[in-house]
């Protein structure tokens, strides 16, 4: 599986990041709830040590609550979308026992005309919010396929991690309030005092998918 700076498809002027499978399988079709460690993993992480921690270090104090975003762009690049593959975005942070998580799945067992957007809930289930008709379109020179331009769609999703709750999550033209739903909490080992976010790409097949990012950026609400 590959991971590199993609100057071929710019995003507002700029390279984007691409993530391509190149033909191998990684072993899962669903995200599941700890960090997707099997596939390719696009993540940038924070300092946060007072997300789970103290409110006030000496004569400092937290600023503002624990809501942060993760927020980018993305096309579909390549590839044959179906149920062979886990595409999914996270926000998580660690206490010295537990993972704290939200994750949005775009579950693409119909591909992505319609794209099931599902969230992970407090029982490591997956909640389908709602289905969009997102389309494709493929940038592949090997395969004769050159679409520069592409259809790109904006994902932002929001959690709370004092209060262990979703916010809010977006996807295009389309909103939905999360305020009522809890994050994951489960054990698991790791890198504390940090708040990660990432988008993940794994398949169970080696069908060849690529998905390229722009403008992935982490948000203090």
């Amino acid at each position: 599986m590959l991971t590199y700076r993609d100057s071929d498809i710019p995003f507002a002027g700029h390279p984007t990041y691409r993530l391509d499978t190149n033909l191998v399988n990684g072993g899962s079709n669903v995200p599941g709830a700890q960090p997707n460690t099997t596939g390719i993993v696009a993540k940038m992480r924070i300092g946060a040590t007072s997300i789970l921690g103290p409110t006030s270090i000496g004569s400092s104090s937290r600023i503002g609550g624990g809501r942060y975003g993760i927020e980018f762009w993305f096309r579909a690049s390549a590839g044959v979308w179906s149920a062979g593959v886990a595409l999914s975005c996270s926000s998580y942070v660690r206490d010295p026992t537990n993972i704290h998580i939200g994750r949005i799945w775009f579950n693409t067992t119909n591909g992505f005309a319609p794209v099931s957007l599902q969230y992970l809930n407090s029982a490591a289930s997956y909640v389908e919010m709602l289905q969009y008709n997102a389309g494709i379109a493929n940038f592949l020179p090997s395969g004769g396929v050159t679409d520069r331009a592409g259809n790109w769609n904006y994902v932002k999703l929001i959690t709370d991690f004092l209060l262990d709750k979703y916010v809010s999550f977006q996807f295009n033209d389309y909103f939905v309030d999360l305020s009522a739903q809890s994050l994951r909490v489960e054990a698991s080992v790791g890198t504390i005092d940090t708040a990660h976010f990432s988008l993940e790409l794994n398949t169970n097949n080696t069908g060849q998918r690529v998905v390229n990012i722009g403008q992935l950026v982490a948000t203090q609400e």
